[in-house]
């Protein structure tokens, strides 16, 4: 990462006041660009605002997830790993499971466990429409389906829990069924 980014880093978690997680952050997004140059994660645009964009988008959301009755939270089109890795790097008590379809964002999320050693991090390469929710209390969904297509799937899925969705950058919402 560049040095202005860096400086971004520190400021964005010093904002959150999760300056202890910097190194983790910035191993994660270091692994991110680094993969990004084969398998498209992000575009490549948004390189440069990967901070305000993507990492500040994800931690928006972490004053709903660190609620206490949030302990098995699930996030569906994972992909890049926002807003799950960021969010299991601060929140080490939950469990996070991370649903991705496609092969390549699935050995990206495995290399960044690994590295990362997110011990409360668990991967699944499936279809989401072949997942019981049952288990979950948190369903999160940054780019998956809008919030009428999520509340649409989930009630025919018989998902009894919260939702947190974003409507648009900076905007998680959290629907309850």
């Amino acid at each position: 990462m560049e040095k202005n980014q860096i400086f971004q880093l520190k400021s964005t978690l010093k904002e959150f006041e999760k300056e202890e997680f910097f190194e983790e952050i910035l191993n994660y997004l270091n692994i991110l660009l680094r993969w990004n140059e084969t398998v498209n994660l992000i575009s490549k645009k948004d390189e440069n605002v990967i901070i305000e964009r993507h990492l500040k988008d994800s931690l928006v959301a972490l004053k709903i997830v660190e609620k206490e009755n949030y302990k098995n939270i699930i996030d569906i089109g994972s992909g890049n790993g926002f807003p799950a890795i960021p969010l299991s790097v601060i929140l080490k008590e939950k469990i996070f499971t991370l649903v991705e379809i496609k092969e390549k964002k699935f050995y990206f999320l495995k290399d960044v466990k690994e590295s990362l050693k997110l011990k409360n991090v668990i991967l699944k390469n499936e279809d989401v429409k072949k997942i019981n929710f049952s288990p979950f209390d948190l369903i999160l969904s940054r780019a998956f389906l809008n919030g009428k297509d999520l509340e649409e799937f989930f009630k025919k899925k018989n998902y009894k829990g919260d939702i947190v969705y974003w409507k648009k950058i900076y905007q998680p919402i959290l629907l309850k069924l």
